[in-house]
């Protein structure tokens, strides 16, 4: 039988003056099982001739990527549901922070900006206190830490 994967993740609140978020604390925040940080895209600039069949890339870069995070969020009643909510988002909607993931004790962190973000209020996850939440912002093509 295969261990569990221990998964920690952070958001940094620089920002907002307070310390960063742990937004899979596993009481009031829940990574979803599908995220997904982006792919590498390159930015390349062609030169073609008319004479001369295809292309040749004379220069590239790595592009911004788009890096979308799933979170359940949890609270014991409503009210603490809407101010984890609410903590989340004010997270999110800084101008700059950056995202960290550690998966067995390896580092992925990403220097990223002010995320569009939907709420799921599902009637059975808000009987039950819960919410589920998408996030999807711009990352830098290049990660502060890990590949």
């Amino acid at each position: 039988m295969a261990a569990i994967v221990t998964i920690s993740a952070v958001v940094t609140r620089d920002d907002l003056g307070q310390p960063d978020l742990d937004i899979n604390d596993l009481v009031n925040y829940f990574i979803g099982p599908r995220f997904d940080p982006g792919g590498v895209i390159w930015e390349r600039e062609q030169a073609t001739s008319r004479y001369i069949h295809g292309s040749v890339t004379v220069g590239r870069k790595k592009a911004t990527a788009d890096y979308t995070l799933p979170i359940d969020v949890k609270g014991a009643t409503f009210a603490e549901l809407n101010q984890a909510k609410e903590t989340l988002i004010e997270a999110f909607e800084q101008d700059s922070f950056r995202v960290t993931m550690t998966f067995d004790g390896i580092v992925y962190s990403w220097q990223c900006e002010a995320a569009d973000y939907s709420v799921n209020w599902d009637h059975v996850y808000i009987h039950n206190r819960r919410l589920q939440m998408s996030f999807s912002f711009p990352r830098q093509p290049v990660p502060i830490f890990g590949v």
